[in-house]
């Protein structure tokens, strides 16, 4: 236990907040308490992305503002940021360039770490989905494109390519995490938001993952 008794706050969307669906299912943050000796912090919100945007969703750099003096900060977002058609921005946005997921990032992390100058950050890409309204792919097997003409894969590549900028780890849950609604049904609600068994799968690889921080 690296992080024993240490404060660690897990930012989010709907994955880190809990299944909006399923409200008496814990989230990952919770049952990672066993396998961190600490309880993490949990200020993820459904529907959040992390580009922000003028229709009603929540910002996920809304999160930070409170967030001090911790251990870990871990950052989960990117799945809404496709469905809303986020911009993604390139690796030019300023800190300030807040509608894009280069610019927010930006923003997050430096504030974050201001205000945390100990800490060790964590990025993780959204998670694969097969839920009948989130698609990956079409019927001809091809990505999905939103209505900014962007894949999926784009926002994963994106919050991958941020973390390179700025030397920080980041957990690719996308195309290495294990959690897949093709090949295990039964690990999600429909298609998208983890069940119990889904978030005790991710809570042991993200736990893993922050100890090795």
């Amino acid at each position: 236990f690296p992080y024993l008794d240490q404060p660690i706050t897990c930012i989010g969307d709907s994955f880190t907040h809990g299944a909006a669906s399923r409200p008496d299912i814990p989230s990952y943050v919770s049952r990672m308490s066993k396998y961190l000796g600490t309880t993490p912090r949990n200020t993820g919100i459904g529907g959040a992305t992390i580009a922000k945007g003028d229709d009603g969703r929540g910002f996920i750099g809304d999160q930070i503002k409170d967030v001090h003096d911790q251990a870990v900060v871990t950052i989960f977002g990117g799945t809404n940021d496709f469905a809303a058609s986020r911009p993604i921005g390139t690796v030019k946005d300023s800190v300030d360039h807040l509608t894009t997921v280069w610019g927010a990032l930006k923003y997050m992390l430096t504030i974050l770490a201001q205000h945390n100058p100990t800490a060790k950050f964590l990025l993780i890409t959204p998670a694969k989905s097969n839920h009948a309204d989130w698609k990956l792919y079409d019927d001809d097997g091809n990505y999905r494109t939103n209505d900014l003409g962007h894949t999926f894969v784009d926002y994963v590549n994106a919050i991958k390519a941020v973390g390179s900028f700025y030397a920080i780890p980041v957990l690719d849950i996308f195309n290495e995490g294990n959690y897949n609604p093709y090949l295990w049904p039964k690990l999600s609600l429909e298609g998208l938001h983890p069940n119990a068994i889904g978030q005790e799968r991710l809570a042991k690889t993200i736990a893993y993952k922050i100890n090795s921080l």
